[in-house]
């Protein structure tokens, strides 16, 4: 089942060629877009057309999708922790295409299975192709637990 973008907002982490790419394709499903890095300026959002977050918090509890777009070093390597997924909203969904040790592998298991988050779109992993073995295998058909209406 998909989501409604029109009105979301979508928040990017990094904002260089493929972020900025990103950015114009939310803008152009209606979602407004904000976005954050350590280098980011008011100047260079604005020319993507997008809001400077005030924190990689802010962002991160402000946004109905967050979308990784950084260059892995060492001060983007576990980035997305337990502590930051916890900052999401339930409802939020979480897109890595970037780089797999952005984001804290386990810790993004444990929100998912938890339902502290809505789910998350992955294509980058710590080892690739994904073994059937590892305990983050499961992130290839993990699902938050349902509610059931009664």
């Amino acid at each position: 089942m998909g989501a409604d973008l029109h009105g979301q907002r979508l928040g990017l982490l990094g904002l260089g060629k493929i972020g900025s790419r990103v950015a114009r394709v939310g803008l152009a499903f209606g979602m407004e877009v904000t976005a954050w890095n350590q280098n980011l300026t008011e100047e260079r959002a604005e020319e993507a057309g997008v809001r400077l977050a005030p924190s990689k918090e802010g962002l991160l509890a402000d946004s109905d999708f967050v979308s990784v777009h950084l260059a892995l070093g060492e001060r983007t390597r576990g980035l997305i922790g337990a502590a930051e997924l916890g900052l999401m909203r339930p409802t939020a969904y979480l897109v890595n295409t970037s780089r797999a040790a952005i984001v804290d592998q386990e810790a993004l298991l444990d929100a998912l299975h938890a339902g502290r988050i809505a789910g998350a779109g992955i294509d980058v992993f710590d080892i690739e192709p994904l073994p059937a073995d590892t305990r983050c295998a499961p992130l290839r058909g993990c699902s938050p637990p349902r509610t059931s209406a009664t």
